[in-house]
């Protein structure tokens, strides 16, 4: 299951970039760049405009997810387990108040599990 994150992560990771043509792309193991990296305007204006919605769904999250997954699983990619973990992964790399972009497992259960009940409670509210 480890494999299976890792590499759904990964494939996240790269349509985040592949969505976001703006955003110059940086190594996991750039140090202290990481922070300065994060301090660029077309990280600040990526990270808002992935909370930017149309028709109750969240427009970005949904283009890096449907990049991600491969073609004959697009059909059923936009569950909320998924988008939950696609935002988890882009705001690790994208919030500035984290100084890291590594998606550690701590910190994607952690996130994962707070968008997962605030989408919930959107939806159901």
């Amino acid at each position: 299951m480890r494999h299976c994150r890792s590499a759904i992560t990964k494939d996240i990771q790269l349509a985040f970039f592949k969505v976001f043509l703006g955003v110059l792309k940086i190594k996991i193991n750039a140090g202290i760049k990481i922070a300065e990296w994060k301090k660029y305007l077309q990280i600040s204006d990526a990270y808002k405009s992935l909370w930017k919605v149309e028709d109750t769904s969240l427009i970005m999250v949904n283009m890096i997810i449907i990049k991600a997954i491969p073609k004959e699983r697009r059909e059923y990619c936009l569950t909320l387990p998924i988008i939950a973990f696609a935002l988890t992964v882009c705001c690790i790399i994208l919030n500035s108040h984290d100084k890291d972009i590594r998606c550690t497992e701590k910190a994607i259960k952690k996130h994962c599990i707070i968008f997962l009940i605030s989408i919930c409670f959107y939806i159901y509210a």
